[in-house]
């Protein structure tokens, strides 16, 4: 049902409602019976003439809505008091106009009261009315400003994420160079590599979000291009629970801390040394671990690109649920990432 003909059988069916319920008081408490059939008339124009005056009321006051309360209450309460005078003033005339015409007195005492009746009933209205108009525009106002504030968020998730792609590209790139001219048959290799990370890399783009699993297979292949040029000095683990395959993830987050790892921890290692990724489920959380040998150069140094550009991903996309923290420990420095579990 469109708002407008929702409107409509509201306005229509309240005054109706409220018709009946003053017409049953009317004859339960009055003693009069049988109630005459012009009485019944009066009461149906009554609802009639308050559905089309109220209505009217409505087209021709919108802009009043977006008044200050303190410039709009005096005009609605004026056109309360207008229209409960035509409903006093159309009781009495189609309820007893033969009598004056006969020269009775002119009823004054039961227009006052009609005519308050009126003013209540559309009092009553027009509070039910802006009630609801304001609840509605206050709730369209907060989709907006979240529709506002996700079109941020996503636009600022697109940057980051464009940032990314150069970063790892300019790595690969690095690494290709250093193999083209020492070992051509690994640089060869090693372009294939970078060539199908690249377009993982592109088809990531369009998606917040990936399976663990293409991630996964994502950085195994990243490893695979970075042990052709350290060889034996770089020794590779992975231990992932089966659980987490499924789980979604940011593209690239996984190969960020990989990253990392390898350009801040193995490749100032004369000899070498180990990148472990591991990752978990539980509770209802994902943790991802990446641990290299080596230490930190100076914790109290703010982190680099890759890891600011992670943080605030993760914000972004998960608020305070996620987590990303850089510690050394057991000669060792260790990545680990904490997230919402989030399924297909």
């Amino acid at each position: 049902m469109t708002r407008g003909r929702l409107y409509h059988w509201l306005h229509g069916g309240g005054w109706s409602a409220a018709v009946l319920i003053l017409l049953s008081i009317r004859i339960l408490f009055s003693g009069e019976t049988p109630v005459p059939p012009l009485e019944y008339l009066n009461w149906a124009l009554y609802a009639v003439s308050a559905i089309v005056l109220t209505h009217q009321l409505r087209i021709r006051t919108r802009h009043w809505l977006d008044l200050p309360f303190s410039r709009a209450w005096y005009r609605y309460l004026a056109a309360t008091i207008v229209i409960g005078f035509f409903l006093g003033a159309q009781v009495v005339l189609v309820g007893g106009a033969w009598r004056l015409f006969s020269g009775a007195r002119f009823p004054l005492e039961f227009f006052v009261s009609a005519w308050i009746n009126g003013v209540f009933l559309t009092l009553m209205w027009t509070a039910i009315y802006i009630t609801i108009v304001s609840i509605r525009r206050l709730a369209e106002a907060k989709t907006r400003a979240l529709q506002l504030e996700l079109a941020a968020k996503d636009a600022r998730l697109q940057n980051l994420q464009a940032q990314v792609n150069p970063h790892f590209l300019f790595n690969g790139l690095n690494t290709v160079r250093a193999l083209i001219t020492e070992e051509p048959a690994k640089a060869s290799e090693a372009v294939t590599w970078l060539s199908q990370i690249l377009r993982y890399s592109l088809r990531s783009d369009a998606t917040p979000t990936v399976t663990f699993a293409e991630e996964l297979e994502m950085v195994t292949q990243y490893l695979e291009l970075e042990k052709l040029r350290f060889e034996e000095r770089l020794k590779v683990h992975i231990e992932v629970e089966p659980a987490v395959m499924e789980a979604r993830v940011p593209p690239l987050l996984l190969q960020t801390l990989v990253e990392n790892a390898i350009k801040h921890g193995i490749a100032n290692l004369p000899a070498g040394g180990a990148v472990i990724v591991e990752a978990g489920a539980g509770h209802n959380r994902i943790e991802l671990t990446v641990r290299n040998t080596g230490k930190l150069s100076n914790p109290s140094v703010e982190p680099g690109i890759g890891l600011k550009n992670t943080r605030e991903r993760l914000c972004l996309l998960y608020g305070t649920a996620a987590s990303c923290e850089l510690v050394e420990r057991n000669g060792e420095v260790a990545a680990t990432v904490i997230l919402p579990e989030v399924r297909t």
